[in-house]
């Protein structure tokens, strides 16, 4: 037996940059939503926001009815933002944004005959001649404090919900308040977070000198939501909210980019993965700058689109810098293919930051970033707060296949570890750390891959040498334990020069030494071997006139013989007879 899926909800999508994905598609279509928070928070902006994107998105009318505000003062508020309204409430042509003036006389709302029915009638006739599905009652605080008690509100808002519903219409309400929602019965507000099916509320606060944001679902009839507050920006554009979900459904690519220095990339196996995350950490002039600059410049060289983001120096200055040390990013900036951006983190809430990073990202469309420092758009907020701002912002690179290159100084308060503030560290694919070594009086730069994640990467500690020419990686010199660089390395590279030279003296010495020796004992060997043959060629002689005298008196004895024969016989004879 199978279990049927709850069905979910309709609901209209506001075109708003991450509050769709906050709310898992937009505010319940045919319903009504509750838009609350203390002034200059941006309740109004979000409505008209939401108004035009359906008009863009949908081709879909919409109508702004506005209880506090002047329409003509509405209608020029909106244009600042690129919205055009229309009012006196008929369609010109076409869909639009039509604005509905209901501010009240407050001598009416005295006189205690006041309730919504011409309200409702105009509304019905507006809608009727315009086809708008989206209807915004902005500052309904302000119509509800004319009535003069709770069971009145409570009917009139009733009566209003009544006809939304029967209309089929989506209802934006926005509602002023600096206090929590849970406030007294009697109030304006008391009743109208319960007869909505969806509660946004927006929040304004400062924080060290800089102003902030934030939205928050609090509550959503029928669908699953985030109901953490997300930070919330009102741009040139209208509204933007961070949203913290983000998909993580990226590929993995496999392609190696260079790091713009050869032997950096042979620790690396080949260079960095493409649409990976690099962070390089260290102290203050360390080269983290620099390792940036060399990366985008070899990106550059292969044709790709590249962006230098400083929250350091100007761009004028980073590209002065770099050219120091053989990397001319001007030529890059002049092709088009690199654009430097600057901006002091201290001088923007970190949201905003990530907005203008985005709106970068968004223009330019590079293949290759530099974040230099990353660790500075955190300088004004909490460490939470600044570690989720920094991982969606990584994220949203990844999702578009850039190669990240980010610099980040180390924590504060642990300079003698390699930890780094707000834990980039544990997000990035490739971490390398840079390092001062002093010895003898001078500072050298030591370059060290931390992690790699997915490929084989070099454990050794190089030295990380700037000069006129460019960057390289120097081996270090290990002597006793110690590792050496700069004058102590070249010093001890002398010295082993000097004693190879001296070893190869020696050996070149003993080796003629040897061959002397060699040749001078060939020669006795050739003498020796010649008293050899001649010994030999003597004792073959004297065998050989041995031989023949055995022979010749062997032969006389042969000879005697003969000539004794008959004595010899008779001999015989006689010692027989006796």
């Amino acid at each position: 037996m199978s279990i049927a899926a709850a069905p979910s909800i309709s609901k209209l999508a506001t075109g708003i940059d991450g509050f769709d994905r906050l709310s898992g598609g937009g505010v319940p279509e045919g319903r009504t939503t509750l838009l609350v928070g203390g002034p200059g928070t941006g309740k109004t902006v979000f409505a008209l926001n939401t108004l035009a994107n359906r008009l863009r998105d949908a081709g879909e009318s919409g109508i702004f009815v506005t209880f506090e505000e002047d329409a003509d003062t509405l209608i020029a508020n909106a244009a600042s933002f690129g919205w055009t309204l229309s009012s006196g409430g008929a369609a010109e042509g076409g869909p639009g944004i039509f604005v509905l003036d209901a501010k009240l006389n407050p001598d009416v709302a005295q006189s205690g005959d006041f309730d919504l029915n011409g309200l409702i009638g105009a509304l019905t006739a507006l809608k009727e001649r315009t086809g708008a599905r989206l209807i915004v009652l902005d500052s309904i605080d302000w119509l509800l404090a004319m009535l003069d008690s709770g069971a009145a509100r409570r009917r009139e808002l009733l009566r209003l919900r009544q006809w939304l519903r029967q209309e089929g219409a989506t209802a934006l309400l926005t509602a002023k308040t600096d206090q929590p929602l849970e406030g007294d019965a009697e109030s304006a507000l008391a009743y109208l977070p319960y007869m909505t099916e969806c509660v946004v509320v927006l929040h304004h606060e400062v924080s060290r000198r800089v102003a902030r944001r934030w939205i928050r679902l609090l509550k959503y009839r029928g669908a699953a939501h985030n109901s953490n507050a997300s930070p919330l920006l009102i741009r040139s554009g209208g509204i933007m909210v961070i949203a913290d979900k983000v998909d993580m459904g990226w590929p993995a690519s496999t392609e190696r980019v260079s790091s713009g220095i050869e032997r950096l990339d042979t620790m690396l196996n080949g260079g960095y993965y493409r649409s990976s995350t690099v962070l390089v950490s260290g102290a203050p002039g360390t080269a983290k700058s620099t390792l940036g600059g060399a990366f985008v410049d070899a990106a550059c060289r292969r044709g790709e689109r590249a962006l230098f983001y400083s929250f350091d120096e100007p761009a004028a200055q980073i590209a002065r810098n770099l050219r120091s040390v053989n990397i001319d990013l001007g030529a890059h900036v002049d092709s088009g293919l690199l654009s430097i951006l600057a901006s002091r983190a201290s001088a923007n809430s970190m949201e905003e930051q990530f907005a203008a990073l985005r709106d970068a990202v968004e223009l330019h469309k590079p293949q290759a970033v530099v974040i230099d420092p990353i660790s500075a758009i955190g300088k004004i907020n909490e460490e939470t707060e600044s570690s989720a701002i920094i991982v969606q912002m990584l994220d949203y690179m990844k999702a578009r296949g850039i190669t990240v290159l980010a610099t980040a100084l180390l924590h504060p308060l642990h300079r003698d570890t390699e930890g780094t503030q707000y834990h980039i560290s544990t997000i990035a694919d490739t971490w390398m750390d840079v390092s001062f070594r002093i010895a003898k009086g001078e500072r050298n730069r030591a370059l060290t891959i931390v992690k790699s994640r997915g490929m084989a990467h070099s454990n050794q500690v190089r030295e990380l040498v700037l000069s006129s020419r460019g960057l390289t990686l120097a081996d270090v010199y290990a002597s006793g334990g110690d590792v050496l660089m700069g004058t102590a390395r070249m010093e001890h590279e002398a010295e082993d020069r000097v004693h190879e030279a001296l070893q190869q003296a020696e050996h070149t010495h003993r080796r003629k030494e040897l061959e002397n020796l060699e040749q001078r004992l060939a020669l006795q060997l050739q003498m020796l071997q010649a008293e050899i043959s001649q010994a030999r060629n003597e004792r073959e002689r004297i065998l050989l006139e041995e031989d023949i005298r055995r022979k010749e008196r062997s032969d006389a004895r042969t000879h005697v013989r003969m000539m004794r024969r008959a004595d010899d016989t008779g001999a015989r004879e006689t010692e027989t007879q006796s």
